[in-house]
């Protein structure tokens, strides 16, 4: 395993000479989580350390392995021409040439990326590319150090049927012989995080399972086996009052006892030789807690099933990839930002406070059960870089409902921008993200990297080409988060 392979630094150009084509495709990372935005925050941290890295939307999206090999015979490098025979060379036509991106101040020599017209996707100072999505079924993206991602859509629904849709998931992607299995569970504990894990220990054959949803950056510690979010216990905090999944009262040590013995470890205590078989919730207050799990996962892979949430995956990812690099998202020539609010989450609410108060001329529309006004919204737009549209906090009618309607309003405002109006989306909220994507008919996105820690950048490929989505879980993010965002995309 190579823990600190930097990225090339030079433009990167898909031609016949690329070594990328040529080479075995390796399945680094199995990721499976149990919502979209929470598929996309924990792989973009992979993304932003030089793998390629696709989310698929569906368990139905996800392109079936061209090998059925279980991951325990240990076949990781399949040979190239079966995985040639299953496209996953990526392709040539239609990417830009490597000078079509203005260069970020400092870089030396970026990584070419397709973005609409007009915005600039600058690296800092370069981040592997990720090809663009095949119609007809993506295929996972070539080259070496690839990440797969895929959605079960399990966080609302029973213990029994989120159990089986693991399964499923897992069997799908274990005949890509993936070195690591990563778990992605809420930071807040909410859908049947348990039954989830018991179904990934068994399909993947993983015999412990070390839990941590720790994410400093984001507010969350693990401390006494119990979640903290910005130093509050977790059953003190909004989450256990959430309308459709409301975080457990109980402890994390008490919630996986329900499946068995648990044994709680301190940062200071972790196994190294022998990770103990079953249960282990592990406390972590720092990256550098995270950093000490992330490398007992990479020391045994075929052993260890991580279970987390975007914390870990970034530990995982600096083992894994190269140098840490950010996404700047250029405001030179944009069309500027859209911003798409549909999560209830209190800390989305001031983030939008905040970019009002720095720009109190920030036209906002709301949708009362979903509805917009798209042709309010594009009038707005004609006159403004910075465009709020949101659902109210206490929308009438039912939530899937009004996620629907949104999203259908919002491709509406979209497909009225028309490309030569190209905007950056920020959406909030993992039931409008979806419900967005499901209006534009997008299958799987491939993952740029993040603008801020857990809010990653993502584009759509061939599904909706020139389409950049910038998302967030409702709670995520500084209160200034949406002002930086619509400083950069839409010009200061």
């Amino acid at each position: 395993m190579n823990r600190g392979r930097p990225p090339s630094g030079r433009a990167v150009r898909r031609g016949a000479d690329d070594p990328a084509r040529n080479a075995a495709v390796r399945i680094e990372v199995a990721l499976v989580a149990d919502d979209l935005t929470g598929a996309l925050d924990a792989a973009a941290p992979f993304a932003t350390c030089g793998l390629r890295v696709r989310v698929y939307r569906t368990l139905d999206a996800l392109p079936a392995a061209p090998v059925s090999r279980h991951p325990a015979e240990g076949a990781n490098e399949p040979a190239s021409a079966a995985f040639d025979d299953a496209g996953l060379r990526p392709p040539t036509a239609g990417l830009p040439a490597a000078d079509a991106v203005p260069r970020a101040a400092g870089a030396a020599s970026p990584v070419t990326q397709a973005a609409p017209p007009g915005v600039a996707m600058r690296l800092r100072p370069a981040v592997a590319e990720s090809p663009p999505a095949r119609e007809g079924g993506s295929a996972p993206p070539g080259g070496r150090g690839v990440v797969l991602a895929v959605n079960t859509s399990t966080r609302h629904l029973t213990p029994g049927a989120a159990r089986a849709a693991v399964a499923e998931a897992g069997r799908r992607l274990r005949g890509w012989s993936p070195r690591v299995v990563f778990k992605k569970i809420d930071s807040t504990l909410r859908g049947p995080v348990p039954d989830e894990v018991a179904a990934a220990m068994q399909v993947f054959e993983r015999r412990t399972a070390l839990v941590c949803p720790a994410f400093p950056a984001a507010g969350r510690v693990v401390r006494g086996g119990e979640v903290h979010v910005y130093g509050a216990p977790l059953r003190e905090t909004e989450y256990v009052r959430d309308l459709r999944t409301p975080a457990p009262a109980e402890s994390l040590e008490a919630l996986f006892r329900r499946i068995g013995p648990v044994e709680g470890v301190r940062p200071d205590d972790l196994p190294r030789n022998h990770p103990p078989a079953g249960i282990t919730i592990a406390d972590a207050e720092t990256d550098a807690h995270l950093a000490g799990l992330a490398a007992l996962v990479a020391d045994h892979p075929s052993e260890v099933l991580a279970v987390g949430s975007d914390g870990l995956a970034a530990g995982l990812a600096s083992l894994l990839g190269g140098e840490k690099r950010g996404v700047e998202l250029a405001g030179e020539g944009g069309g500027g930002v859209l911003f798409a609010v549909g999560s209830r989450a209190g800390t989305t609410a001031r983030q939008v406070e905040r970019l009002l108060e720095r720009r109190p001329d920030a036209p906002v529309v709301d949708a009362p059960r979903g509805e917009l006004d798209a042709p309010a919204v594009l009038r707005a737009a004609a006159s403004s870089r910075a465009v709020v549209a949101r659902v109210p906090s206490s929308p009438a009618g039912d939530s899937a409902a009004v996620a629907r309607a949104f999203g259908a309003a919002v491709r509406e405002v979209l497909d009225g921008l028309g490309p030569g109006r190209p905007v950056v989306l920020a959406a909030t909220g993992g039931d409008t993200v979806e419900a967005i994507l499901d209006a534009l008919g997008v299958a799987a996105l491939d993952v740029l990297g993040e603008f801020r820690p857990g809010v990653p950048v993502s584009r759509a490929g061939a599904d909706r080409p020139g389409f950049i989505l910038v998302s967030k879980a409702g709670g995520f993010g500084s209160l200034d988060l949406f002002a930086e965002l619509a400083a950069e995309a839409a010009g200061r």
